[in-house]
């Protein structure tokens, strides 16, 4: 199956998930290593959007990651599996101890959740640590710009249309 990430230039080939290791997400808590992707890069450009809003800091030299990953080892979270307020912002603690079980486990290769931002498409979490890391294939990457109208800071006023 092919996933997609969007990330700086400069860590596109870093897929250790150091950055989610460094400062925790959603699905993990800092200190547990997983790589963030998505089923399509229309999901991976709005969950970048999100990690913009987050860090208030707009990097604009992104890559787009393709990645052939195999499919076999998938732990599936769907909504109705969550507690109702799981897409609150913040996130509730109790993902990020699924997500650390998943990672401690190390039974999955892949983590599927349903996205925050849009519950009818899905998230996958990989562990580094598992197996089948070794069989994952970088199958492109590639400069991918998010266009500005998409991106304001916080406090700027939406333009008005006439």
């Amino acid at each position: 199956m092919k996933l997609y990430r969007i990330t700086s230039c400069k860590y596109v080939d870093d897929l250790s998930g150091y950055g989610a290791g460094l400062h925790g997400g959603r699905w993990n808590s800092k200190g547990v290593f997983l790589l963030y992707t998505s089923q399509n890069i229309s999901l991976a450009q709005l969950e970048t959007l999100k990690r913009y809003e987050l860090s208030r800091r707009f990097v604009p030299n992104n890559c787009l990651l393709v990645l052939e990953v195999p499919a076999r080892s998938v732990l599936t979270i769907t909504a109705a599996n969550l507690r109702r307020g799981w897409r609150n912002d913040p996130a509730p603690k109790y993902l990020q101890k699924i997500g650390d079980f998943f990672f401690a486990q190390n039974h999955y290769l892949l983590l599927k959740v349903p996205s925050a931002l849009n519950p009818l498409e899905y998230n996958y979490l990989i562990n580094p640590r598992h197996k089948d890391f070794a069989k994952i294939r970088i199958v492109k990457t590639t400069p991918i710009s998010i266009d500005r109208r998409l991106v304001r800071k916080k406090g700027q006023p939406q333009r008005k249309r006439p």
